[in-house]
């Protein structure tokens, strides 16, 4: 049992609003309240931390590195403001701008999160899915668990978006080392012996809507507008910003129109408007076109190194991003709707918010739009390896990396590993048996036919099939428990930590379950 500090807050209110002169109670109440799974997680985290310092070590230089290159930035922009003259002889021998970030040293200035808080607050991130919604909120309120670290520590938690911030700055090596020790945790408890490993796929939504081409023109339209409405732009771009606003109001009202069209004949009408929407949208690429030549040597005012400068130069990498997405997209509208030719996927634009998501389609499901994750677990249903290809590549292609991540986890080849037979291919076969795999099963009609009659009907085959249906058990729970159906960051490298540190909380959620029910 725990225990931990309580005022009757309500009450409180009462006496006071009755009588201002009562004094608040100086006598707390010692309470002892249930243990919770979220409890024992902590738990689980602080003796990992106190067994391997070395996850520590390596989360401070996370910390370091990013504030070491935003040090570097606010010196290249000091420089660049002060204006001073480069004179032979006379100037700084160490420029800071030739300064490499890991070269630079901190000094004594704003205190940064420690790293046991951004280890913790990681943990609740992706135990609740989430630091910002109402449900999240709540438990931070109202967490004991949370209360009770955070007063330990001598500090209040942290806001929501500081929490974000901080979470997202642990790196994918970082990561990997704490899901390694946690592998090594189980298996020095002996609570999974790593002997079997089974392998499936899953499709995760990304953080992006799921629009149709009209609505990817007009949203793309509408950003680069914008982009020719900054301040910094007044005077050198108006004209073409009104110009290209005339043009996205057309591009609105088609996109309305198409959108309406339903009932006999919503065919050719959505054809038409999308003629229409296809003829105002041509004319943003050729007038961008221009405008980006002219930018490129226009002399904005700003500094090189100076935080104008670094704004400067990202606005316009983007409107040069989405001048060409929006070029392709009208390619690809113009083939599939007016020409009517069959576009694959992996030519169409998805995606403003996100670029790297692809067109998931797994299983006779519904499509997603998003990412085909790889997903290994031992016969205890730990998580063993996790991973995140580009694309929408087959699962057969992807068995082999994955089963190296999952081997090389655990230090060992496992005697089992086991698949659907969408992994099922010869060559996989083959390269299990030179691993050292005895027995290697992929389930269904391909996997019966690689394995052959005798093997197929033998008892470890049959075991080994069995084991890989409870897989599914374990993707279900991680999209149930902790958001492993759908990512919030963008970008694969960024979705890839994000779905490492749902498997880091998951592990730590199934180990003090092993713990508590040994």
């Amino acid at each position: 049992m725990r225990y931990s500090l309580r005022i009757n807050i309500n009450v409180c209110r009462m006496l006071y609003f009755m009588d201002p002169m009562t004094p608040f109670p100086c006598q707390l109440e010692l309470i002892a309240f249930p243990d919770s799974d979220f409890a024992y997680v902590i738990d689980e985290l602080l003796h990992l931390l106190h067994s391997f310092p070395e996850i520590l070590e390596r989360l401070e230089a996370d910390l370091d590195r990013h504030a070491l290159v935003l040090k570097q930035a606010r010196l290249n922009h000091r420089r660049a403001c002060a204006g001073t003259p480069h004179l032979p002889g006379l100037d700084d021998p160490d420029p800071v701008e030739a300064i490499a970030p890991s070269e630079l040293k901190l000094g004594i200035g704003r205190r940064p999160m420690p790293a046991q808080d951004v280890l913790f607050c990681l943990v609740c991130r992706y135990f609740l899915d989430g630091v910002k919604s109402v449900s999240a909120r709540s438990f931070f309120a109202e967490s004991r668990t949370v209360a009770r670290y955070f007063s330990m520590q001598g500090r209040s938690c942290p806001a929501g978006s500081t929490i974000t911030h901080n979470v997202n700055l642990v790196s994918q090596a970082t990561l990997d080392l704490v899901l390694d020790r946690i592998i090594t945790t189980i298996q020095s408890r002996n609570l999974d012996d790593f002997a079997e490993v089974t392998l499936d796929s899953t499709a995760v939504r990304g953080n992006t809507a799921w629009p149709a081409d009209s609505e990817l023109i007009a949203k793309i339209a509408r950003r680069l507008h914008r982009g020719l409405c900054q301040p910094i732009l007044e005077g050198v771009a108006t004209s073409v910003a009104s110009r290209i606003g005339a043009r996205c109001e057309d591009i609105e009202a088609a996109r309305q129109s198409i959108g309406l069209a339903s009932g006999k004949g919503a065919k050719e009408v959505r054809q038409h408007h999308y003629r229409l929407m296809i003829d105002a949208a041509e004319y943003v690429p050729q007038e961008m076109g221009e405008i980006l030549d002219h930018l490129a040597t226009w002399e904005h005012g700003h500094r090189p190194g100076s935080r104008g400068y670094q704004r400067w130069m990202e606005l316009q990498a983007r409107m040069t991003e989405d001048v060409s997405q929006l070029d392709s997209l009208i390619h690809t509208t113009c083939r599939r709707v007016i020409v009517g030719e069959h576009v694959g996927t992996a030519e169409r634009v998805l995606s403003v918010a996100d670029p790297s998501v692809a067109w998931i389609e797994k299983g006779g499901r519904e499509p997603e739009v998003g990412y085909r994750v790889q997903v290994a677990k031992s016969a205890r249903q730990f998580v063993v390896a996790v991973s995140v290809p580009e694309g929408n590549q087959a699962d057969a292609s992807m068995f082999q990396q994955t089963c190296r991540d999952a081997f090389e986890r655990i230090g060992t080849t496992p005697a089992t590993c086991s698949a659907d037979d969408g992994y099922a291919s010869k060559a996989n076969q083959q390269w299990q048996a030179q691993q050292g795999v005895q027995t290697k099963s992929f389930s269904g009609a391909k996997g019966k036919k690689i394995a052959g009659e005798e093997a197929w009907e033998s008892k470890p085959y049959r075991e080994a099939r069995r084991m890989r249906s409870a897989v599914e058990g374990l993707i279900g729970q991680l999209k149930a428990l902790f958001g492993f159906g759908r990512v919030w960051r963008r970008g694969l490298e960024a979705v890839k930590a994000e779905l490492t540190g749902k498997a880091i909380v998951y592990n730590l959620y199934r180990l003090q379950q092993r713990v508590h029910t040994c």
